[in-house]
């Protein structure tokens, strides 16, 4: 049979499927699509707008005001972006008003493109977030600001809030007689994705040198360093209530305060993850972190190198437990106290309880000073549970120092599948690896050896399993 022609099999196709001879339906179809895209034109969402570009000034402060004004004319939910580079600046001639260079009332993005703001005289912060709104910040610096005897030299925040920032830097900023030297948040939404707080400060009788926190926060590989408080303590964070996650490699490093150097939690729950507390010093206790929150948990995280320096009774240079802590697969090593009657060089007990497990390491502190005792752990009036934890290579130094590894008083303490080994502390008195006034919980699969001058002997109670 002869193979049907193209034209022929298309015209009855179309005959087949309309009905309809073929001009006419080709009317009909650019009538439809008339009709559509008319009627798309009333529901398709418009498409957001071009972001606002805001020029630069080689003066700082017309550059300042230029941005001052597109935010002041910013419909809610546009884009600016700054000039890459460019130093906007602000003075007491040409902020918003009597505190703030920059109020954000509205939803707003700033893209900065690693432009700076600025103080560069006057009494000012650089940037307020009110009235609920919403700032979202990329690649952008803000620097020198100081409102004086008000909280958030750099940024401050309104409850209800949201500061979302990628690649923030904070430096260089401070109060006076108040609180927040780089950022203080008021029960706000605070995410902030790497980035840095650096070298900002408090005056020298208040605290949370580089941020002041409350509400829910987010610390996604940010590095806070070198800021510094004073006599109220908190030289890197202070997290006043509401919930804080550090991780992603977050670092609180060269924070210097009379208490909690690194960071204070005193909110419901902080939880640090994959991150490092590392070389913070304090004039008072609480060197790495001082915690204080409902629970504060640290997972595969290491605090290390902190130290608090006080003639007398230093304590927690690594972590100062205050309020139920968890420790899981975390490393508190190479902690320092210095001065007489040091208490905990790893990690000092007051009265709550420490969970430490999943091969945790609490090792290689020092307690340097005369009469010092828990090299690794000092537990007063708390408790302790270890599994599949180390406490070893610790060290108590100085005239009628003792207990290296653990010192436990007035306290609940049990050790499983967990080692107390290799302490040091001086010939006398003993004993080097634990001392305690009441018995273990258990001691059930852990070693206690190697301790020097002896492992338990001469303390009070001896724990069960311990020998020598």
């Amino acid at each position: 049979m002869a193979r049907r022609s193209s034209a022929a099999h298309h015209t009855r196709q179309e005959t087949r499927s309309t009905g309809a001879p073929r001009a006419v339906r080709q009317r009909a179809a650019a009538l439809t699509l008339t009709l559509a895209v008319s009627g798309l034109a009333g529901t398709m969402p418009a498409h957001a707008a071009a972001p606002t570009p805001v020029g630069c000034n080689a003066d700082p402060i017309a550059a300042g005001t230029l941005l001052k004004t597109a935010i002041s004319t910013a419909s809610p939910g546009d884009t600016l972006s700054l000039a890459s580079y460019c130093v906007y600046g602000y003075d007491d001639s040409n902020k918003t008003d009597a505190t703030n260079a920059l109020v954000i009332d509205k939803n707003l993005t700033i893209t900065g493109n690693h432009a700076t703001l600025k103080r560069t005289a006057g009494t000012l912060r650089l940037i307020h977030l009110t009235n609920t709104s919403t700032l979202t910040l990329d690649t952008l610096a803000v620097i020198n600001g100081n409102p004086g005897n008000d909280n958030g030299g750099g940024i401050s925040t309104d409850a209800g809030t949201t500061l979302t920032a990628t690649n923030l830097i904070l430096q260089g900023n401070a109060v006076g007689s108040a609180a927040g030297g780089g950022l203080y948040s008021v029960d706000s939404t605070i995410t902030l994705t790497g980035g840095t707080i650096k070298d900002n400060r408090t005056g020298p009788a208040t605290f949370a040198g580089g941020a002041y926190l409350s509400g829910t926060v987010f610390f996604h590989g940010v590095t806070v360093t070198g800021n510094r408080a004073g006599a109220s303590g908190d030289g890197g964070i202070y997290q006043s209530d509401g919930d804080l996650t550090i991780d992603q490699n977050s670092v609180i490093s060269n924070n210097t305060a009379a208490y909690a150097a690194g960071i204070e939690t005193a909110g419901d729950s902080v939880t640090i993850i994959n991150s490092r507390i590392t070389n913070n010093t304090a004039t008072e206790n609480g060197g790495g972190i001082y915690a204080g929150a409902n629970t504060t948990i640290l997972i595969d995280s290491l605090v290390s190198g902190n130290t608090v320096t006080k003639s007398d009774t230093p304590q927690g240079a690594g972590i100062f437990v205050g309020d139920p802590t968890t420790l899981s697969g975390t490393t508190v090593s190479n902690n320092k106290l210095i001065g007489q009657n040091g208490q905990g060089a790893g990690i000092y007990i007051s009265g709550s309880p420490l969970t430490a497990v999943s091969s945790s390491v609490i090792s290689g502190n020092l307690a340097s000073g005369q009469y010092s005792t828990g090299g690794g752990i000092h537990a007063d009036s708390g408790s302790a549970f270890l599994q599949n934890t180390s406490v070893n290579a610790n060290k108590v130094s100085g005239t009628g120092s003792f207990a290296a590894g653990i010192y436990s008083t007035n306290s609940s303490f049990s050790l499983l599948n967990s080692t107390v080994n290799n302490n040091t502390a001086p010939s006398t008195p003993a004993p080097g690896g634990i001392w305690t006034d009441s018995q273990f919980g258990t001691t059930a699969g852990s070693t206690i050896t190697g301790n020097t001058p002896t492992n338990c002997l001469l303390s009070p109670v001896i724990p069960t399993g311990c020998i020598g």
